[in-house]
């Protein structure tokens, strides 16, 4: 009996561990579309993806890591030269214990990242925008746009059409919880730089040319893994920092919403 009892355990481990490796979170693809400035990466998953990214300067680059998950059989260099994006790294990164995958962009000048989730966030899609331009990067042509048909209209035509659209200023309105979620309330601010640091703890977001319409200077929140928000101006950009709880990790995740940008912490 002893013997059967302990055999039953080994299989039951055996069969715990085969479903814990085949449900494993798995990056799927890591590709590059589009031509010249309008050049993208595209990060596929098997599930809803999870990410931070942030900018070097020296070499310009731009890294995200995708948490909880291994990359799979996807090309570890793909070489590019389009636009600001000279290659293309992928490769496994351990960030304190969590597995991530580590999407390294080797760029040719400084820009910012762009991030946008679709596909029920499983499709990952980063581009790039000019420094301080403090909007989503230029969406790639369509057919029947400008510049797409034989028949486009003329090259002034189109910068004159251009032209009559005024630009949109980024400005930060609030800072609000919803659920398990931190949301920022604002307009244009699509394009932003996200870091971490710890000692303590600290997620940022920094929106370039960004105006604040928070009269408060600090924000307590109400959430598990955040104390508060305290806004701040720099020279040419808004800064955002959430304070976070004590033993919280760097994981978070941010996607646009209809009402400006939504940071989720697992």
């Amino acid at each position: 009996m002893v013997k059967l009892a302990v055999r039953n355990i080994l299989v039951l481990l055996g069969a715990a561990c085969s479903f814990s490796a085949a449900s494993a979170a798995e990056v799927k693809e890591v590709r590059v579309t589009g031509k010249a400035d309008d050049v993208r990466i595209e990060v596929v998953s098997d599930f809803p993806i999870r990410y931070t990214h942030y900018t070097m300067s020296a070499p310009p680059r731009g890294i995200i890591h995708i948490i909880g998950a291994e990359p799979g059989q996807v090309e570890p260099v793909t070489d590019v030269r389009e636009g600001p994006l000279s290659r293309v790294v992928v490769t496994k990164k351990d960030l304190k214990s969590m597995m991530a995958t580590r999407v390294v962009a080797e760029l040719r000048k400084e820009v910012d990242l762009v991030t946008e989730t679709s596909d029920g966030g499983r499709r990952l899609t980063v581009s790039f925008a000019p420094l301080g331009a403090g909007g989503a990067a230029k969406p790639a042509r369509r057919q029947g746009e400008p510049g797409t048909e034989p028949n486009a209209a003329p090259a002034a035509a189109v910068r004159e059409r251009v032209a009559a659209k005024p630009p949109v200023v980024p400005h930060v309105r609030g800072v609000r919880i919803n659920g398990r979620s931190v949301e920022i309330v604002g307009t244009g601010i699509e394009a932003y730089k996200a870091f971490t640091l710890d000692g303590p703890n600290r997620l940022i977001l920094d929106f370039a040319g960004a105006r604040n319409g928070v009269a408060a200077k600090k924000i307590d929140i109400p959430h598990s893994k955040v104390r508060r928000c305290r806004l701040g101006e720099i020279p040419g950009r808004l800064r955002l920092v959430f304070d976070l709880v004590d033993g919280s990790g760097p994981q978070y995740s941010v996607e646009k919403i209809e009402s400006g940008l939504r940071i989720t912490f697992p």
